[in-house]
């Protein structure tokens, strides 16, 4: 898992350092498989330790997160963009730090 998720962090800082339509939707593609690789696991993670009633309610919950991602790159391009000479790209990269963030948060998790 934190093989995938360090994949996860490189392909989404190499979105950010694409040239053409060709490059970013190549990494993008890639991204996206790192991406269904983390949710299984991440989703198991998440629910692991959770009364067995709840599990259904919050797994629902869990999946709504998705959405909840999209309202927030909306908030973060309206505050990251106008504010940076490098425009979209910024995004990406601010993303990749958040996603590190959680690397970071997992490997010591998971080493207790």
């Amino acid at each position: 898992m934190i093989a995938n998720l360090t994949a996860f962090i490189f392909l989404e800082l190499g979105s950010g350092f694409c040239q053409n339509l060709n490059q970013f939707l190549a990494v993008r593609s890639l991204y996206g498989i790192a991406m269904g690789g983390l949710l299984g696991p991440a989703a198991a993670t998440a629910l692991e330790d959770l009364p067995y009633d709840a599990r259904g309610i919050l797994s629902g919950l869990f999946q709504q997160a998705y959405g909840v991602g999209y309202l927030l790159a909306a908030v973060f391009y309206r505050a990251l963009v106008p504010t940076t000479t490098h425009g979209w790209r910024s995004l990406f990269w601010f993303g990749a730090g958040k996603s590190h963030d959680t690397r970071s948060t997992e490997r010591e998790r998971l080493t207790l």
